[in-house]
């Protein structure tokens, strides 16, 4: 595994989506994480070990599962766009057969997710920089698009964020956007 800094963030997320499904009294159950991370040989005690985080990953997770599920239902034929996806399984948990999912990631990160997660008719692993605007032209929209940006914005500058936020607005009429957001305070410990 060639992954650095916070590209490895993306397994932590995914080892704690796949620990939390195996729990009794889990508020969401994740097949394909539980999948994916019996298959990587690595260490996960820095998981194990990072409460806050593990809580932090699982209520985001519920928010957004039931946020993006919401959109799905409103929106059947959509194309959702999850920038920064990492080994996010989020199409795996709310996909309702029709809609059409892009992940954007930077090549690493993309390319070691497709070593786990395959591509599909419908899923599209696109490897750029989410400041990129290149990446725009490859997803092909069906009418409604959700965009989900989630344990990206903390990492990057202000004016980082206002860069996809405008590459997002000058390629597509219409649009939602679900981001995460933190306090000043919170993003100076990342």
């Amino acid at each position: 595994m060639n992954l650095e800094g916070v590209e490895k963030t993306m397994l932590l997320t995914l080892y704690t989506k796949a620990k939390h499904s195996q729990k009794k009294n889990h508020k969401f159950f994740d097949f394909k994480a539980i999948d994916v991370i019996s298959e990587i040989d690595y260490d996960f005690s820095i998981a194990d070990k990072d409460y806050k985080m593990q809580m932090g990953v699982i209520s985001r997770t519920i928010v957004l599962d039931d946020m993006v599920s919401k959109y799905i239902h409103s929106h059947p034929n959509c194309t959702i766009v999850n920038i920064a996806s990492g080994m996010d399984t989020r199409f795996n948990r709310l996909d309702n057969g029709i809609l059409k999912w892009y992940n954007v990631d930077l090549e690493n990160s993309a390319n070691f997710r497709l070593n786990y997660i395959n591509d599909t008719d419908r899923v599209k692993t696109l490897a750029y920089s989410a400041m990129d605007p290149s990446w725009a032209s490859k997803i092909d929209v069906n009418r409604d698009v959700l965009f989900i940006i989630e344990g990206l914005t903390m990492y990057l500058t202000e004016d980082d964020n206002r860069n996809i936020l405008n590459i997002i607005d000058e390629n597509f009429k219409s649009c939602t956007v679900f981001t995460e957001i933190m306090p000043p305070a919170s993003v100076k410990k990342c």
